[in-house]
């Protein structure tokens, strides 16, 4: 076996915090016994004694080379230290302990070499080293583009910065802070104006007349309306504002609509100028549906006007409405002009849809010109009305020259055979009855029932002619029922005293089996004629069989172009003018006016003026709280203002009340409603119990009369006055 000697400097291999003269060195092998036997049979434990210099080189000589014959082939050793600490005070108490190795020594060499070919070697070395490269150059290209990165989110971050502030009036350091921490107090003071300026800022708008709405009043816009609206429907999430409202615009103009919009709350209908809907339908115009707390809703983006084509202001039909807010929640509406619906604005609370009701909607109010009830409060489901306000604006029930409607026809239940006569049709025989029960309104009602059936038309026409006026309109309607599917029309002949001058026939109407179906004919009276005769007839073959029948009720003949709703002296404000259901009858135009009506509670108006000629009623409220405040009412008939017996209804300033059905305490020229146990007027005060003072002392002789007090009863009827004297002794 044949030596070889390991050399290398303490300090760079341990440290020159230590005392390499006093370390102590020695070799272990790798084998079993931890010895080797030599050549010359001489068993060998280690190496030779290592030298230090004072320059710190260590040499250790003697270490075993191995070699096929003495050592195994993997055979390896380790050099172990262990070195005191240089300073002589912690030469006990700081020590270092190691090794090097193990290595497979071939010949002398020194403690790096061995470190670089054995620890490390060569092939591994280089992969690691090329692997290393290749991150560095891949970290490199990443922070390279984090910093363009960077460079592009604040130049972003600025330009946002920039926009906001401009566009929501803030500063640069308030918008900053306000994006840095949104839970900063700075941040939570501006948070409350910012949201509601960026939601109306940043919401879409969409232009009705990029739809294709003319605004002419002449075509139908309701098709292009829908489609704007279904266009905002289809909005994404606004991210800023969490919301996809958009802000519908209607330019200057009268949009006529042939069947009502409904708005939900995503959809913002703002009107400028003096756009207008014109409703040529049924039933609703304007429907808001659902609306709970839009920022934009709230902040007065709503602008809506809407007009009828036809006022229904005489007409008994309440689901004739210009605007309904139906379950909606804190809005606040600018409206400009309703006019001609039966009731102007509804205000509805369903308790089984949403959060139960209506609340909170302010609304500035232009014009409610001739409608019947000016806004009307109506609930289902235990629903409720509650924290309505209205600022300023008026409500015209009715425009002035208007007349009761009067139906003219002498028996419009058709109690017997004489008002109407029957016609049998080409070739058929009928019998006309006049059942008592199981017509359209559950009363009397004629019928036609054929033995041998036409072969063709078939049907009834007034038994005497009617009085007309040239050029005066005239509306006539009847409702028909037929055992069979079958067309029927109404038609007019017109007479000059009893010579036929001229006939003209409406449309014709399909009628279902056993289905009661109006049919109605609105004519002018031409020149040269001066009555006619209404006729309902079947258009075409529709008897085709013994004993199928034709029914007729509710015939209804008026002055007037416009179809209205039937009434007769039954109806709600109608009487008649002679016998029950068989007499013409009158329909007051007072009959259910109100300026307001219906279960409000907590509701305030303010400053809006109730006008028009008489009325029926000018309030009428079923629930408590609710106050008027500076408002001003004109000609008001006797028990005008009704509360139901309910507390806490209070009239502030209120002007032109001249009738209460509530108890009324006037104060310094303000009235307070308190009760319901007697009637008050301005200036006065009733009490049906009597009056009384507890201060009254012995008198005898009475001075000189100076003023008088007038005295009411508890309907508001004058008794009489009491003289007021200069003195009593």
């Amino acid at each position: 076996m044949t030596d070889a000697t390991l050399t290398f400097n303490f300090y760079d291999a341990i440290g020159a915090a230590y005392d390499a003269r006093r370390t102590k060195f020695w070799v272990e092998f790798n084998t079993a016994e931890k010895w080797v036997i030599d050549s010359d049979g001489a068993v060998r434990m280690g190496a030779g004694e290592a030298t230090v210099t004072d320059a710190g080189l260590v040499t250790i000589p003697g270490i075993p080379i191995p070699s096929g014959t003495s050592n195994p082939t993997d055979f390896q050793v380790r050099v172990r230290y262990d070195a005191p600490a240089r300073a002589p005070f912690q030469r006990n108490v700081k020590r270092e302990t190691g090794t090097f190795g193990w290595f497979t020594i071939a010949a002398t060499t020194t403690l790096d070499a061995l470190v670089e070919q054995q620890y490390v070697p060569p092939t591994y070395l280089s992969t690691v080293t090329a692997q290393l490269d290749a991150k560095v150059t891949e970290a490199e290209t990443a922070a390279a583009g984090a910093v363009t990165a960077r460079t592009g989110a604040e130049a972003a971050r600025d330009e946002a910065v920039g926009l906001i502030t401009s566009d929501l009036g803030t500063t640069d350091g308030q918008t900053r802070a306000l994006i840095d921490d949104p839970n900063s107090q700075t941040s939570s003071a501006l948070s409350a104006s910012i949201d509601a300026r960026a939601a109306r800022k940043y919401a879409v708008t969409i232009n009705v007349r990029d739809y294709g709405a003319k605004g002419n009043r002449v075509d139908d816009d309701y098709p292009a309306i829908l489609a704007a609206i279904d266009a905002a429907n289809a909005l994404p999430v606004n991210p800023l504002t969490g919301t996809d409202t958009a802000r519908l615009v209607f330019p200057d103009g009268d949009y006529l609509i042939s069947q009502g919009v409904v708005f939900l709350e995503n959809v913002v209908p703002h009107m400028e100028g003096s756009a207008r809907f014109v409703y040529a339908g049924s039933g609703t115009a304007v429907t808001f549906y659902r609306w709970a707390n839009n920022s934009m809703a709230y902040q007065g983006d709503i602008r809506i006007s809407v007009d009828r084509t036809t006022p229904t202001w005489a007409t008994t039909d309440t689901s004739s409405v210009g605007v309904l807010f139906d379950t909606c929640w804190r809005m606040r509406v600018n409206v400009g002009n309703v006019r001609n619906f039966h009731t102007g604005i509804r205000l509805h609370g369903n308790g089984s849809v949403g959060w139960g009701g209506t609340s909170y909607i302010d609304l500035m109010l232009g014009y409610l010109l001739n409608n019947k009830i000016g806004i009307d409060a109506t609930v289902e489901n235990a629903g409720y009305v509650t924290a309505i306000n209205t600022h300023g604006g008026a409500i015209t029930l009715r425009d002035t020259g208007q007349t009761a409607r009067v139906n003219i026809f002498t028996d419009p239940s058709v109690t017997g055979t004489a008002a109407l006569a029957q016609y049998n049709g080409v070739g058929g025989a009928a019998t006309f009855t006049a059942p008592t029960s199981g017509g359209w309104r559950g009363l009397s009602f004629g019928r036609l029932t054929w033995s041998t059936p036409p072969s063709s038309s078939g049907g009834f026409k007034t038994g005497t002619k009617i009085a007309a006026t040239p050029g005066t309109s005239y509306v006539t309607s009847a409702y028909i029922r037929p055992s069979v599917a079958l067309s029927l029309a109404a038609s007019r002949q017109w007479y000059s005293s009893g010579t036929p001058t001229t006939a003209t026939t409406g449309a014709t109407v399909s009628c279902p089996a056993n289905v009661w179906t109006r049919v109605p004919l609105a004519l002018t009276c031409p020149t040269g004629s001066n009555e006619f005769e209404q006729r309902w007839y079947i258009v075409g073959a529709g008897i085709t069989a013994a004993n199928q029948t034709l029914d007729i009720d509710g015939v209804l003949i008026e002055t007037g172009g416009a179809v209205l709703d039937y009434f007769d002296g039954g109806s709600v404000g109608g009487s008649w003018n002679g016998a029950a259901n068989a007499s013409t009858s009158t329909l007051s135009i007072n009959a259910g006016t109100r300026y307001i009506r219906g279960p409000l509670a907590w509701c305030s108006l303010f400053g809006t003026m109730f006008e028009g000629s008489t009325v029926e009623k000018a309030v009428s409220i079923t629930e408590d709280y609710n106050q008027f405040f500076g408002c001003s009412f004109e000609a008001v008939v006797a028990g005008g203002v009704e509360m139901s017996g309910l507390t806490g209804n209070f009239f502030f300033g209120c002007m032109g009340l001249t009738a209460f059905g509530s108890t009324l305490v006037d104060t310094n020229g303000s009235c307070t409603v308190v009760g319901s146990d007697g009637a008050s007027h301005v200036g006065k005060v009733a009490a049906a119990d009597g009056l009384g003072v507890g201060n009254s002392v012995a008198a005898t002789t009475p001075g000189t009369v100076v003023k008088k007090m007038q005295i009411f009863d508890a309907a508001g009827v004058s008794l009489g006055y009491v003289p007021i004297y200069d003195a009593i002794t």
